[in-house]
């Protein structure tokens, strides 16, 4: 469906690969964004699920600093 490429998708908390697999099927990149669901997930349990989604992210073959801080830049006209 064309209008469900449109949606921007979060990948609060810890996305799994599965998660990060299944929107890459039906958005584009530039349409998944990160929050980091802070401050009702301390900030230490907040590093550790960031270092390790950087990676599930390029393993993906995705541009970490797009899906944590680019692509809300672009979305909010920030940049």
């Amino acid at each position: 469906d064309a209008n469900i490429s449109r949606i921007y998708f979060d990948l609060a908390g810890a996305a799994t690969d599965e998660a990060i697999e299944s929107l890459l099927t039906i958005t584009e990149p530039s349409h998944i964004l990160y929050g980091s669901d802070y401050p009702y997930v301390a900030a230490p349990a907040l590093i550790g699920a960031k270092k390790a989604l950087e990676g599930r992210l390029a393993a993906h073959g995705l541009a970490p600093e797009d899906i944590l801080t680019n692509n809300a830049k672009s979305l909010f006209n920030l940049q």
